[in-house]
């Protein structure tokens, strides 16, 4: 941890792959404190963009580590920055993981609605990134069975229909 690197090496990039494997073995603070270091390289470097992705990595560990506040206070930052910059799946991303806290949060409708407009606006950017999409669609279908499963079992029979053509024209493309 306190060995100093080359800046011209790419050690942010190592050090976050690191950190990636601490967070999948559930070392979330082991995994923040690799992340940190990594930014740390990233901002000598002057490379504010790959910080913001170490950033939004961060914000993930910390949603993982169920750190809500702490996560969607960064989330809510880097949204900005990836929408200033037109950074398209980054942006939708780290929205998702908004409404993903807010459904943790017990805020369920407020993560419905995150999730509904996210859908709009992956159509409106062409993401094409089907495994994502279906991502977001089960998110939906899971916080429509929370609000009330009843109510809503058109809404989540039409989003198993999707999902299951997400799953169909990636099979194609596969």
């Amino acid at each position: 941890k306190n060995v100093e690197f080359d800046q011209n090496s790419d050690m942010a990039y190592i050090l976050i792959r690191i950190a990636d494997n601490l967070k999948k073995l559930d070392k979330f603070d082991e995994a923040i404190e690799t992340a940190k270091a990594a930014k740390k390289i990233a901002l000598n470097k002057k490379s504010d963009n790959q910080s913001w992705y170490i950033e939004a990595f961060i914000a993930e560990v910390l949603f993982y580590k169920k750190d809500f506040d702490s996560a969607l206070e960064i989330f809510s930052r880097v949204v900005d920055v990836f929408s200033l910059f037109g950074k398209d799946m980054q942006e939708v991303k780290a929205k998702f993981f908004i409404a993903r806290i807010l459904k943790a949060q017990d805020k369920l409708n407020e993560s419905y609605d995150a999730l509904s407009s996210l859908t709009e606006e992956i159509k409106i950017k062409s993401i094409e990134d089907n495994s994502f999409i279906i991502e977001v669609e089960e998110e939906l279908i899971q916080n429509l069975e929370l609000l009330n499963k009843e109510a809503n079992n058109e809404e989540i029979e039409f989003r198993k229909r999707r999902i299951q053509n997400y799953q169909e024209i990636t099979t194609v493309k596969e």
